[in-house]
């Protein structure tokens, strides 16, 4: 299986782009050759349809790096093109420059060649690519899920800070063994192949975005891609790592995109009728490669989701930080100090205080409301009371002194209503009339005015109801 992108190294080679005539690679750097002025060239390691990739040390450091020399645009490009081209890659060398992930390449240093190239000093990771994994056959699927949830998690750290790296294939994932003798990999190459002019041109080898062995459809058409072909790609992947086979292979670049958009996504059991793949994988990788972006994983956190369960248990070390994250952590109670303690106390004693208050305010205001017995006589004796059969419900209502009083509705009683006459009239009182009979049940009774009512011989100079004092007068008006 061989990835149609990249070319193995041939030292002392330089042959022509299958892009055509008039693109530049540039002569094979030498051995002991400065780059960059740090830079110290050992040999070149890896070359591809862009670019060539050397060791390199970097002085007085003397740290390992892998320098990246980009292949300039082509003999015939115009000067606008050209500074684009040099705008373009600036941009995305400074965006790639922050990123900061395990399962990232670190991006050390980056500048322009006394020739006019453009180079990328990176980490250098000391192993194969996963691509170099699958030459003796599909790994087990453990392995193959930890080594794709290392990428996820590098593509999901980039999504969240805008980066779609848009070209995510098997060689451009590094594995190295860490000290522990677990596997950690390492996603390189993000969105550099966007710098090229004819990115949409599909039919270039080399000139084309993307591996077509790893395109999704909307890609392979020209179209606008998004995080989402990122998914794709990385269902390709897990695809390749559990078969050994890629999911759509032919003869030729068009072939196989031919197939990305028209063609159903082979079972397992037809590409590798030998290898036994836990249930559930397949509907996982099945759901990545949907031909539509909207019926895929929407991100890869939802991926990330749904291939934990199927992981072999890989080692802190090896898995990046946002990883451990998803573990839910239990919650963290806060000491309560003395001070908080007292001042709780303080506040309870000040709410008790006040509803004691309150409790009893209400209590002495119902004491308030209760009726007395009022003193009529005059001589300090309570007389006793009348025999008033009155309904609990009645409301009797006083007439104003300012105002002639209006009609009385009072309920029947068993007899008529009497009151015994004080003993020493008040002065200031006018004389007490008559009682007046109780009406039938459905009658209204009506107290006549002054001509019904029979004054006694003394008559009030010019009185009238309004000047009646019903309260001191002890009248039957209650």
């Amino acid at each position: 299986m061989r990835d149609a992108n990249f070319v193995d190294k041939r030292e002392g080679q330089n042959r022509p782009s299958s892009s055509g005539a008039g693109r530049t690679r540039g002569p094979i750097l030498a051995p002991g050759t400065l780059v960059g002025g740090k830079f110290r060239i050992e040999n070149r390691i890896a070359r591809g349809g862009q670019a060539s990739v050397y060791l390199a040390r970097q002085e007085p450091l003397e740290r390992a790096v892998a320098l990246k020399i980009l292949s300039p645009p082509s003999m015939e490009a115009t000067e606008a093109e050209r500074e684009e081209f040099e705008q373009r890659f600036l941009l995305e060398a400074r965006t790639l420059a922050g990123l900061d992930h395990p399962n990232i390449v670190t991006i050390y240093d980056y500048g322009e060649t006394d020739d006019g190239r453009y180079y990328l000093a990176m980490e250098y990771i000391q192993g194969g690519r996963f691509l170099d994994l699958l030459k003796s056959g599909h790994l087990a699927a453990g392995r193959a899920v930890n080594l794709t949830l290392h990428v996820a998690q590098a593509l999901r750290y980039a999504h969240k800070r805008g980066v779609v790296h848009r070209d995510v294939k098997n060689s451009n994932v590094l594995v190295r063994t860490l000290d522990n003798g677990e596997e950690q990999a390492k996603v390189v190459d993000f969105g550099l192949v966007k710098l090229s002019k004819t990115d949409s041109n599909i039919t270039q080898t080399g000139m084309i975005l993307g591996s077509p062995h790893f395109m999704a459809p909307e890609q392979a058409v020209g179209q606008g891609v998004d995080h989402r072909a990122d998914i794709y790609a990385t269902g390709v992947l897990l695809y390749c790592g559990l078969t050994g086979q890629y999911p759509f292979d032919g003869p030729h670049a068009t072939a196989i995109i031919t197939a990305h958009v028209t063609r159903d996504v082979p079972l397992f059991a037809s590409s590798a009728p030998n290898v036994r793949v836990p249930e559930g994988l397949e509907i996982i990788v099945r759901r990545c490669l949907e031909k539509k972006p909207s019926r895929r994983y929407p991100s890869m956190d939802a991926l990330i989701s749904d291939l934990l369960p199927y992981h072999s248990g890989i080692s802190s070390e090896g898995i990046s930080g946002e990883f451990n994250t998803l573990t839910a952590m239990p919650a963290i109670v806060k000491k309560r100090d003395v001070t908080t303690i007292v001042a709780g106390v303080i506040v309870g004693g000040v709410i008790a205080v006040l509803m004691a208050m309150v409790l009893a305010t209400a209590y002495m205001g119902f004491s308030m409301d209760k009726p007395s017995e009022v003193d009529l006589s005059g001589d300090g004796s309570i007389p006793a009371p009348a025999e008033i059969d009155i309904a609990p419900a009645t409301e009797v209502t006083e007439p104003s002194r300012a105002e002639t009083p209006e009609p009385v509705r009072a309920r029947p009683v068993a007899q008529p209503v009497k009151s015994p006459p004080p003993s020493t009239p008040s002065p200031k009182a006018d004389p007490i009339p008559e009682p007046v009979e109780a009406q039938p049940m459905d009658a209204t009774p009506t107290i006549a005015p002054e001509a019904e009512v029979q004054p006694p011989a003394i008559e009030p100079p010019e009185a009238d109801w309004a000047d009646e004092d019903l309260e001191a007068g002890g009248g039957d008006w209650q």
